[in-house]
């Protein structure tokens, strides 16, 4: 090869070379920017926190760990669907305690637990201090020598496709469920107490014990005496607010979000209380009035304040604004200040009740 042929293919071969190196660095960078997850099993020292999802399956005396003397073996959940762990081990959501029995593989402890995923089942027996994963209920409890530290065992159930079920009054209600009634009955190691729930999932209004929880936007209508929930005498009537724009309650429901009270008066509708509260939902309006008492939504700023009589046990109302297209606006001393707004000034008012002083606010 000529002289004059080698020097024409030399900018051709450092071009080559550059871009093999520009590839071979952007790999790198790649690789070293992306960390590989680790899956399958780990060790980890004992006061390290354990990954989400990962369950600790044995633990043994090491040297290696300063501040501890123990490591921990560590499995990745997410590929299992029975485990046998530590007593100490966490729990990964959605699984349960099976059984528990003595084990020499855990140092601290000789309890182990089995642990199984729950997937398509709709019943488990657990022991007594198993997790109950959400929307799981405990419909018996009663003794059995499977579960180390405890003679008592629950049976489970998914309550997915289920309207209404009987559960132990230690049992949780999931959310949207109320407890409509409760008795006795001896099929529950530790109480007498069973409940009936139901789910409120396609209803507009039920009847409930007064200790049932209240589910998000609903409200109590009524209460009165009624023989049907054991340990209390009365019972309350339930509306749910979905597609209500107005709604008189009891002084003691429970106020959904957006919602404000309008006024409140005397009505001998609830057990307990006289007190009777007007709600209105705000989310169609701008502006409303509400007892002093009301909750003001997220957004709305109290623009005054005046004496009244509109209000039971209340000497004053509100003027509430939505803020909307403004960026300037004047408000009550004692109005809450949006986020994403701040004050800017006060001023001298006789609009705001006692008072005697508001604030401009704007927004940043």
């Amino acid at each position: 090869m000529s002289m004059k042929s080698l020097r024409s293919r030399i900018p051709h071969l450092v071009t080559a070379v550059l871009l093999l190196l520009g590839l071979m660095t952007a790999a790198t960078s790649q690789a070293q920017a992306t960390p590989q997850r680790i899956t399958g099993n780990a060790t980890i020292c004992s006061n390290s926190p354990v990954p989400a999802g990962w369950v600790i399956t044995s633990s043994y005396s090491t040297g290696s760990c300063t501040g501890t003397s123990y490591l921990y073996t560590i499995s990745d959940a997410s590929t299992l669907t029975n485990a046998t762990v530590c007593s100490y081990s966490p729990v990964p959501a959605g699984w349960v305690i099976t059984s528990g029995y003595n084990s020499g593989i855990c140092a601290n402890t000789t309890f182990v637990y089995t642990i199984t995923k729950l997937t398509t089942q709709a019943n488990v027996t657990v022991c007594s201090y198993s997790p109950v994963p959400k929307g799981w209920v405990i419909t018996s409890g009663y003794n059995l020598g499977i579960c180390t530290g405890t003679t008592f065992v629950y049976t489970l159930a998914n309550t997915a496709n289920l309207t209404n079920v009987t559960v132990c009054s230690y049992s949780p209600v999931p959310t949207g469920w109320v407890i409509t009634s409760a008795y006795n009955l001896g099929i529950c190691t530790a109480t007498t107490f069973v409940y009936t729930l139901a789910n409120t999932a396609n209803l507009t209004n039920v009847t409930v014990c007064s200790y049932s929880p209240v589910p998000t936007g609903w409200v109590i209508t009524s209460a009165y005496n009624l023989g049907i929930c054991t340990a209390t005498t009365f019972v309350y009537t339930l509306a749910n607010t979905a597609n209500l724009t107005n709604v008189t309650v009891c002084s003691y429901s429970p106020v959904p979000t957006g919602w404000v009270i309008t006024s409140g008066y005397n009505l001998g509708i609830c057990s307990a209380t006289t007190f009777v509260y007007t709600l209105a939902n705000t989310a169609n309006l701008t502006n409303v009035t509400v007892c002093s008492y009301s909750p003001v939504p997220t957004g709305w700023v109290i623009t005054s304040a005046y004496s009244t009589g509109g209000c039971t046990s209340a000497g004053y109302m509100y003027t509430l604004a939505k803020l909307t297209t403004q960026t300037n606006a004047a408000v009550c001393s004692f109005s809450p200040i949006p986020t994403g707004w701040v004050i800017s000034g006060s001023y001298n008012t006789g609009s705001c009740a006692d008072s005697g002083f508001g604030y401009y606010i704007r927004k940043v």
